[in-house]
């Protein structure tokens, strides 16, 4: 789960540095994410719960 991060953070730091753009696009990006995994984790974690019980 950490490579989506290692990527587009590498690529915003990059793009910055080299081309002077912003980073914007990269922190919203990981932003959804964050965003993303948060609002299916807690299922997740219960299909995990459900198979590892039986």
């Amino acid at each position: 789960l950490y490579i989506p991060v290692l990527i587009y953070g590498s690529g915003a730091i990059a793009d910055s540095m080299l081309e002077g753009t912003t980073v914007q696009a990269y922190l919203l990006l990981l932003g959804a994410f964050l965003i993303f995994t948060l609002v299916f984790s807690p299922w997740a974690t219960a299909a995990a719960v459900r198979i590892s019980s039986e």
